[in-house]
């Protein structure tokens, strides 16, 4: 993992100002989460960290190298910024596992499957026993179950049965 910095950023679709001077600091080893309302940035934020979007302005260190500088006009393109980006149901692969989804970054860059299970949080490994028994192991089979897993895991509740 990296340290990521973001200083000042700001993006605008149109005349919607979506992030507006956003100041995040993420430390090496640090576990993220983005959580809030439809439409607050969540998804803008991390494209923009990923570069599939350029902000209008601010800048973004990656282990203190510099990867966006919108004054400048410099972008560093998002295969140079060693990330993995999972998107939203619609954009996962139906017939590959939750796992298999998360990980397939790491595969295409040919991390050995014993450190990807040791970089994967819970419960998207076998190492996370408790939660796994807490849903169904058919629940953790297909992608269309990471949200209700992910709301079991985030309010203490078993997820409904599968």
């Amino acid at each position: 993992m990296s340290k990521i910095e973001l200083k000042h950023i700001d993006k605008f679709y149109g005349k919607n100002h979506v992030l507006k001077d956003l100041n995040l600091t993420i430390e090496d080893g640090d576990f993220m989460t983005l959580l809030g309302p439809s439409g607050c940035g969540k998804t803008t934020t991390l494209r923009v960290v990923s570069g599939l979007e350029k902000p209008q302005n601010g800048f973004i260190y990656m282990d203190g190298k510099e990867i966006v500088n919108a004054a400048e006009a410099y972008y560093a393109p998002p295969s140079q910024r060693n990330l993995n980006l999972v998107f939203q149901s619609y954009a996962l692969w139906p017939h590959m596992t939750v796992f298999e989804n998360v990980s397939f970054g790491l595969k295409i860059k040919k991390i050995p499957s014993a450190e990807i299970e040791k970089w994967l949080p819970a419960p998207w490994t076998d190492a996370d026993r408790p939660v796994r028994q807490a849903v169904s192991h058919r629940a953790l089979r297909r992608p269309a179950a990471a949200r209700g897993i992910t709301r079991a895991i985030v309010s203490g509740a078993p997820a409904a049965p599968a």
